[in-house]
């Protein structure tokens, strides 16, 4: 319909808007109005294609615009004028004006309630007292006032002094509510382009009941119905949210809410592009201009508390909205009247009890009573909107829900019982995590609540990739339950397979964690099937999972994987025979020529096979396990000089001392093959005896671990043979040595250790058969093992039991055996060796190595046994099953376990695995062991220097090292031991650049040290300095000052500090020799493996632990009681070194960036060669007066006949060249000094990177190569090539299998010389 239809439309209604203003609008006209809106009605709907408007809809829209109109007009005193001129001709006689305007108002809208008209003529008689002075109408205005001022804080009814009874008898609540109902309908049709707020009071005097001051502001009487309809479907149609109701109740005024909204909804629309159409532009521009509010000072909640008392439900309704507005400000006052709010949404038929609902849960809220406030909010239903950015009250009752959700979902039983609101608030809650974008959130929420299907949707709608990554780690380190993880890591396999590029690494990571070997090779095959780039990819999964899976999952990977072909390259250990050397007697021998003096080199193999033979290599670790050797042979930087000079200083001491150095060396050449040292001190090496030279054979297992081609040989001289009898303790090391060097890659030897363990009864060649058995064949859970170490513990020999019950442990790690621990545990409490009972304490512990919960039913079982060792079984049962979890539960329970048992073995054990369940968050463990570091018992003090080296190990994090500073000047000597090896482990792989910041700072006193020395210096020279000599002054000054610097280091940096008090406490011969096992100890960790090995138990990306790491350090820490498992640290340590592999398996030449300065991760510096200390004569500066002197007087012996000779003449035989030859300044060595260091280097193929260093590499732009995995983690890395066509070129292999060079004397000392060095 077109606009001038519509504007003569909007003409017959602005005449019936006047007339509404008057008194004498009868029915009839309001059939009139009704019949004009409908017929806009209809114009509206064809012009938005509507249909009709309904009667109901009608209805409701007649019965706001009437009252509204009516209500403006009474509440500004305007209808009291035209009632006084036109009551002496109302036609009516007899009839008073309130009543004619009574029965005006109830004949033209019979379905508003009487009172609600007559409190407004009620109010508007008392105004207009001048026409109609009626004093009983007084109290009326009073009664009136005193509510609406109780809405903002006023005194309550009772202030108003009342004589009369109300007019027409009506109880003054009634009043007061239709007065507010009038101004609550007013405020629904206030348009900002004609009228402010609508208050409750006239003019702008001072309120005289509750001394407020308000204001009116003025309303325009001309008001079109056009201008009203615009209004009431603006503001008053659509549905009004509580967000609307609260900002309404801070003005004093309520909307009402839509009748029919859903209706209604399409008319509001309508009317508003039907009325938009004809307003002009400054209305337009009203339309948008914001609404003044009105900000009450409020100082009591009492009033509107009263209102709660009041039967009419209105008024109630008024009173819930006041308090939830100023609830959190007088929420004190309120919890008076909270039972009358519970009462209220109980009861069913009250249609506010939600609200009724949401302030109650507010007042419980501010009382402390969260669950009380939570039960509330629930049955707040819509109008508790939970949000991420909202109140402090909505964040606090959102997590209160959001944890008992979780609670409840936790357990099958009650999940099914869960309170549907309370899924409901959960479910918005998601809702909002993905309006905001906040996925990550979304997903912690989804993990805790265990809903697979909202992680699933939430990963949908997020970056599919960096949410995957962000699952994987969460799910890792958050997910507690066993079973739910491996839900999750089975969604995580389907949406990384969804993705437009698979990642197939981590679907193995995900097979690995649900111990899926038919998948994983399953996986191999469908890539080995492919092009070039995925059997590289398929390459490099194979070797992620050689170094992080047990062998029992391995083994089970190859057995599932088709048959290696029958032109492998792979050669049997039989054909790596070599010479057979001369036989010894005793493994101690001194002879030169002997295997075990012959550095050894694993065999290169030219790789000529398919990709399913090289996938069967790769996981059988013998590729793996050559590559890592001929690194660490390539690199090897051992400093031979400080274990020269340890073994000076102990060698004339105790045994102890010789154990120790040999377990040094071991760790210092580990995976080097270098037995350098060993060649070079003989003599002191043959003093060995005993279990002594136990330590020491076993000690080549070390320096030899992973040379599985020649390890035999290498140990021929030493191992048991046929007919011929040798030192049972060096038989029984050299068989450890063997299960070292074989180490989870034991199948070649297994036979040969078993064999050697059935044919002797000697129980220390037994001790070493066993002991090998276990570290060979880790995690095999080989039953035929088991059982013939199984057959030794029974024997019931302490020696050899002790072994065989650690034994059976290893064999078994993380296989969760019943039956294995079931026997253990049996005779555990039937055997009378401690030894014994020790040893199957440990094997137990590592059987439930990774179960997590399912071991909880073990752990409760040992910590409740009275046998102290069996209690210690239980503590480290928590630290195996739990490692790398973080887990809450655990932690707790080692913490009540630290501080309550009566043994100290117990406690001091509790402490120590603390390390093992928080290695992966290695930044908490400080903080949790600090005041543990301060205990008064010093086992517990031991147990926190052992936590804190293992979970920070080679982090060189200064917290750590604080707490161990002054632990390693401990009164007790085990605790200054367990300090010095943990330093160790925390700096280990670093300088004196990188070594972990700066010390505490000195005392202030230090500060002035150079300055006294100083003084000190000026007062020896004061004599014999003048004025003249102040430049010589300044040279003497420069020379004094690069020494004092020299000494600086050593009390700023924790690597200078450490070694140093290391050196110290050795050559300290009065030190316990406890302290001084544990700095040897230090000495070889800090330096291990020729310093390009660290100790890493956790694994990289998406491996929570390495197993043998984690068995390794556990096993280890039990050398508080025998010294032989030292050496099993040695499983715990890492090559750090980038090893690059190309689609042959070959190492070609390819450059990395690091961008960080060389020296932040350069090897440290050797150790320079003590020299004799004599007395050394110090150059005398020479001033320059002196030096004239001195001229002059060989002048004057030269001429002494010559009497003419004059001073100045020998002034100018000076020259200045002359003086500054007397003068030293070593201006060349200062210009070096302070060359600027380079800010990157550039790395190659088969170096050093340490962890620190991996943040800082990149690969060279245009750089040929590029690596399959998109995160670089170092270690061994396949290489995608770029330009296969072009010729590759390859780094040449170390000459492994070519007799040594010679070696190179330093100092009296020989050290090995590999390609590198």
């Amino acid at each position: 319909m077109g606009n001038e239809a519509t504007k003569n439309r909007h003409k017959q209604l602005n005449e019936s808007a006047k007339r509404i203003q008057s008194s004498d609008l009868r029915s009839s006209e309001a059939e009139v109005v009704s019949s004009t809106i409908e017929d806009t009605d209809a114009s509206v709907a064809a012009a938005a294609e509507l249909p009709p408007m309904s009667a109901r809809v009608r209805d409701s829209l007649l019965r706001r615009i009437l009252p509204l109109k009516a209500s403006q007009a009474l509440d500004n005193g305007v209808m009291d004028a035209q009632l006084s001129s036109e009551a002496d001709n109302d036609s009516r006689l007899g009839e008073s004006p309130s009543e004619a305007i009574s029965q005006s108002l109830l004949d033209t809208d019979s379905s508003h309630p009487p009172d609600v008209q007559l409190a407004k003529l009620a109010i508007d008689e008392e105004d207009n007292s001048a026409s109609h002075a009626v004093d009983e109408h007084l109290p009326v205005k009073q009664e009136v006032d005193a509510v609406s001022d109780s809405n903002g804080g006023s005194k309550a009814l009772s202030d108003s002094k009342c004589e009369t009874e109300p007019l027409h008898s009506q109880p003054a609540n009634t009043l007061a509510n239709a007065a507010i109902d009038g101004h609550q309908n007013a405020h629904s049709t206030t348009d900002a382009s004609y009228t402010n707020q609508i208050i409750m009071q006239q003019g702008t005097t001072t309120n005289e009941i509750s001394g407020d001051s308000s204001y009116a502001s003025p309303i325009r009487l001309d008001i079109s119905i056009e201008e009203l309809m615009a209004g009431l479907m603006e503001e008053s149609m659509p549905p009004i949210s509580l967000d609307d109701e609260l900002r309404a109740m801070g003005a004093s005024v309520y909307p009402l809410q839509p009748d029919f909204p859903e209706e209604e909804d399409k008319w509001t629309s309508a009317y508003s592009d039907e009325n938009a159409k004809n307003l002009l532009p400054s209305e337009k521009d009203a339309q948008t201009t914001k609404k003044p509010t009105m900000t009450q000072q409020l100082t009591s909640a009492a009033g509107v508390i009263s209102l709660l008392d009041e039967t009419d439900e209105q008024l109630k309704v008024f009173a819930l909205k006041q308090l939830n507005n100023i609830v959190d400000s007088f929420w004190a006052e309120i919890a008076d009247a909270v039972t009358k709010l519970e009462i209220w949404y109980e009861d069913e038929t009250f249609k506010h009890r939600e609200l009724a609902a949401l302030v109650a849960s507010k007042v419980y809220y501010h009382l402390g009573e969260y669950d009380e406030s939570l039960n509330f909010a629930l049955g707040a239903g819509k109008l508790f909107e939970p949000s991420l950015k909202s109140s402090e009250y909505v964040e606090t009752i959102v997590s209160k829900c959001i944890d008992q959700y979780i609670t409840l979902r936790k357990s099958p039983e009650t999940a099914e019982t869960i309170d549907p609101r309370l899924e409901e608030v959960v479910q918005r809650m998601f809702q909002v995590c993905h309006q905001d974008g906040e996925f990550k959130q979304a997903l912690g929420i989804a993990l805790e609540c265990q809903r697979l299907d909202m992680i699933e949707a939430t990963v949908l709608k997020g970056n599919q990739s960096e949410l995957l990554t962000y699952l994987m780690d969460a799910s890792l380190s958050i997910v507690s339950s066993l079973e739910f993880r491996n839900k999750v890591l089975n969604l995580l396999v389907k949406l990384y397979g969804n993705l437009a590029e698979p990642d197939y690494i981590a679907c193995a990571i995900c097979y690995f964690h649900l111990n899926d070997a038919i998948h994983a090779a399953a996986l191999l095959q469908n890539l080995l099937g492919k092009d070039d780039y995925h059997v590289i990819l398929a390459y490099q999964i194979a070797f992620d999972l050689e170094a992080n899976a047990t062998q029992e999952f391995l083994l089970n990977v190859i057995a599932t994987l088709p048959p290696a072909s029958n032109t492998s390259t792979s050669l049997p250990l039989a054909s790596l025979a070599v010479t057979s050397p001369p036989e010894a007697t005793d493994a101690m021998e001194t002879d030169e020529t002997a295997p075990l003096l012959q550095p050894a080199s694993p065999l290169i193999i030219p790789s000529t096979a398919t990709p399913l033979d090289q996938i069967h290599k790769i996981l059988s670790g013998s590729l793996s396990i050559k590559l890592h050797l001929d690194f660490l042979y390539r690199t090897n930087h051992t400093d031979l000089l400080i274990l020269k000079q340890t073994r000076i200083a102990l060698e004339t001491r105790s045994a102890v001392f010789h154990s120790a150095i040999t377990v040094a060396n071991g760790f210092m050449n580990a995976g080097t093959t270098s037995d350098e040292f060993l060649r070079q001190n003989l003599e002191w090496l043959a003093k060995a005896t005993n279990w002594t030279k136990f330590t020491a054979t076993a000690g080549l297992g070390v320096i030899h671990k992973g040379h599985i081609s020649r390890g035999q040989a290498v140990l021929r001289p030493y191992l048991p043979r046929e007919g011929i009898s040798g030192s049972p303790y060096s038989e029984g090391g050299s068989l450890f040595a063997l299960g070292l060097i074989h180490a989870n890659h034991g199948a070649e030897v297994v036979d040969f250790l078993t064999t050697s363990l059935k044919n002797t009864q000697n129980e220390v060649i037994q001790h070493g058969a066993c002991l090998g058995l276990g570290v060979a064949g880790m995690a095999s859970g080989s039953e035929a093992t088991y059982d013939e170490l199984k057959n030794v513990l029974f024997t019931d020999s302490a020696v050899a039991g002790e072994a065989a019950g650690l034994a059976m442990g290893l064999v078994n790690i993380g296989t969760g055996n019943g039956k294995a621990i079931e026997e253990m545990l049996q005779y555990a409490h039937e055997t009378q060796h401690e030894k014994i009972i020790r040893s199957l304490a440990i094997g137990i512990s590592l059987v439930m190595y990774g179960k997590e919960e399912a071991a909880d039913g073990l752990i409760e079982q040992l910590a409740a046994d009275k046998d102290p060792i069996l209690r210690y079984s239980g503590i480290y049962t928590v630290a195996m099953a739990y490692s790398g979890t973080s887990n809450n539960k655990a932690i707790a329970k080692l913490l009540h376990v630290a501080v309550s048992d009566v043994n100290d073995d117990v406690r001091r054990a509790a402490v120590t695995a603390l390390g093992f369940v928080l290695l992966r968050t290695p930044s908490q463990v400080p903080r949790i062991v600090q005041l543990l570091a301060e205990s008064y018992n010093p086992h517990v003090r031991y147990g926190a220097c052992l936590a804190l080296g293992i979970a920070c190990a080679g982090t060189a994090m200064s917290e750590a090292l604080e707490l161990l500073d002054p632990l390693t000047k401990d009164s007790v000597d085990f605790v200054r031991q367990g300090a010095l090896m943990a330093m160790a482990m925390v700096l280990v792989q670093h300088n004196e650049v990188s070594g972990g910041g700066k010390a505490p700072a000195p005392a202030p006193a230090a500060a002035a040290k150079p300055a006294a020395k100083e003084e000190e210096n000026k007062d020896a020279k004061k004599d014999a300095e003048t004025k003249k000599d102040d430049e010589a002054k300044k040279d003497v000054k420069e020379k004094e000052t690069p020494k004092e610097k020299e000494e600086a280091p050593a009390s700023t940096n924790w690597v200078e500090i450490v070694r140093k008090r290391f050196e110290t406490i050795i050559a300290d011969k009065y030190e316990e020799p406890m302290a001084i096992f544990g700095a040897v100890l230090g000495q070889g960790i800090l330096d291990a493996g020729g310093r390009n090995v660290t100790i890493s138990l956790r694994g990289p990306a998406g491996i929570s632990a390495r197993m043998s790491a984690v068995v390794g350090m556990a096993v280890f820490t039990n050398f508080w009681y025998w010294y032989p498992l030292s050496h099993f640290l040695s499983l715990a340590f890492t090559p750090t070194g980038i090893i690059g592999l190309n689609k042959d398996l070959n190492t070609p030449k390819f450059e990395l960036i690091s961008n960080a300065r060389p020296s932040l991760f350069s090897y440290p510096p050797p150790t320079k060669v003590p020299e004799t200390k004599e007395a050394e004569k110090v150059a005398t500066a020479v001033l320059s007066t002196t030096a004239k002197a001195h001229a002059r007087k060989k002048v004057k012996d030269e001429h002494a006949m010559d009497t003419d000779v004059k001073k100045t003449d020998a002034d100018a035989l000076i020259s200045p060249a002359t003086v500054d030859s007397f003068v030293v300044i070593d201006e060349v060595e200062e210009k070096k000094k302070k060359k600027k260091e380079a800010s990157f280097e550039v790395i190659e193929n088969l170096s050093r990177i340490v962890p620190s260093q991996l943040k800082y590499i990149k690969f060279k732009e245009n750089s040929r190569y590029e690596p399959v995995k998109k995160t670089f983690t170092g270690g061994i890395v396949l290489l995608h090539d770029k330009k296969p066509d072009e010729p590759v070129e390859l780094v040449a292999v170390s000459a492994l299998d070519a007799p040594p060079p010679p070696a190179s004397t330093t100092g009296g000392l020989s050290t090995s010389a590999g390609p590198s060095a």
